[in-house]
């Protein structure tokens, strides 16, 4: 145990750990505009979900579902397990095909799932809708990761996610203060203003370029089956 501690130690000894500013200040662009585009997501996101238990009990005659709390708890049990097990094969997925690819295909599902929600105002229809969200946002995560893990070093890592979380925080936080304004137009207003606001991560995406993208599309292009089980340099085929 101690020589493993000690090369431990002897590997994060040769990397000089920056300081409170001097870490802030090295975080580069594209860290800046992922945590902006986790923070639109989370806006939507809790823009919905902090006021769902409000739309499930809420009577058919003022907009909202009019169903029985045990009803709604099914909904946010398929909701929770599809949003947890989507990234376990989704993840291997951002790695082979790009980061920015998988998010904007994220997006494009999620926007999907508001406007089910906004044009269904039913059970089934926010059933629908909830599960499309989650399998957006399942295949959102593993692409923002990936791409925030590329945009930091050793030297600002920790740095670099405790201020991602911060933007996922305040995302959480402003996200039931735009429920609270809308829903009293309407519930309707409410998803389609979600769906209008997780789209503004197209443009997002425009602003900046993925990453180590040349390295990816190099090794792929270097392990690219020749054959049925072996590539070009008589090896199996690489996984990513």
């Amino acid at each position: 145990m101690s020589d493993a501690h000690s090369e431990v130690n002897d590997r994060l000894a040769d990397t000089k750990q920056l300081g409170l500013f001097a870490a802030l200040a090295s975080l580069s662009w594209v860290f800046w505009v992922v945590g902006g585009m986790e923070m639109v997501e989370r806006l939507a996101f809790y823009g919905v979900k902090a006021v769902a238990t409000l739309y499930a009990k809420a009577p058919a005659s003022e907009g909202g579902l009019g169903v029985t709390l045990t009803d709604f708890g099914y909904i946010l049990t398929v909701w929770a397990f599809v949003q947890t097990f989507v990234p376990v094969f989704t993840g291997g997925l951002s790695d082979r095909f790009g980061y920015k690819e998988t998010i904007f295909a994220s997006t494009i599902i999620k926007i999907l799932g508001y406007l089910t929600m906004g044009f269904f105002p039913t059970y089934w229809g926010f059933f629908a809708g909830a599960v499309i969200l989650a399998i957006g946002t399942g295949i959102f995560k593993p692409g923002i990761q990936g791409t925030l893990v590329n945009a930091t070093s050793r030297k600002n890592s920790s740095m670099a996610w405790g201020v991602f979380y911060q933007t996922v925080n305040i995302g959480g936080w402003m996200g039931p203060l735009l429920a609270a304004k809308l829903r009293v137009l309407s519930w309707e207003h409410l998803f389609f203003a979600c769906a209008a606001i997780i789209s503004i991560n197209f443009l997002l995406l425009l602003l900046y370029k993925e990453p180590h993208k040349e390295e990816r599309l190099r090794r792929r292009a270097r392990c690219k089956p020749a054959g049925s089980k072996r590539n070009h340099c008589g090896k199996r085929p690489c996984m990513s």
